[in-house]
């Protein structure tokens, strides 16, 4: 990239199985990937991943993080699915030195492009599934950090 470094990361867990049993002698079933509604299982993407890339130079740097959530099957109508959520952040890092302490001054944004939470239709509990999905949409931050 001629001047400064590339940094990528992808992380990630897939669930193919996630036995539950709701109470003792009660069925076992399978919450992976499911909303779980009434259920004990709390919602469960059987895909969730990671990828983030930063690219420094000097005193500069910028980070883009990609997160996914796998779509997940309703499981009051198994018929429906709810959408994957995909929401992608941004964050720029300037460093500096302030009294021989390196400090990081950051501003970014969470959920850059403003997507809105898969919808969860009726009869689910709620329109959205707070555990997985953020309904706050695009938040915009500031950070300061200092090096002791």
């Amino acid at each position: 990239l001629g001047r400064g470094d590339l940094n990528l990361n992808l992380s990630g867990t897939y669930v193919s199985r996630y036995k539950v049993q709701d109470r003792p002698g009660g069925p076992i079933y399978d919450a992976a990937g499911a909303t779980n509604d009434r259920r004990t299982a709390p919602p469960q993407s059987d895909l969730r991943f990671n990828a983030r890339a930063t690219w420094t130079s000097g005193r500069h740097s910028i980070t883009g993080l990609l997160r996914y959530y796998s779509p997940l099957e309703f499981t009051l109508d198994p018929t429906v699915e709810i959408s994957a959520f995909t929401p992608l952040d941004l964050a720029y890092t300037y460093t500096m030195d302030i009294g021989g302490r390196a400090t990081q001054l950051t501003f970014g944004s969470t959920n850059v492009l403003h997507e809105g939470p898969p919808v969860v239709p009726p009869p689910g509990f709620q329109p959205f599934i707070p555990g997985l999905h953020d309904t706050r949409g695009r938040a915009v931050w500031f950070k300061v950090g200092v090096t002791f």
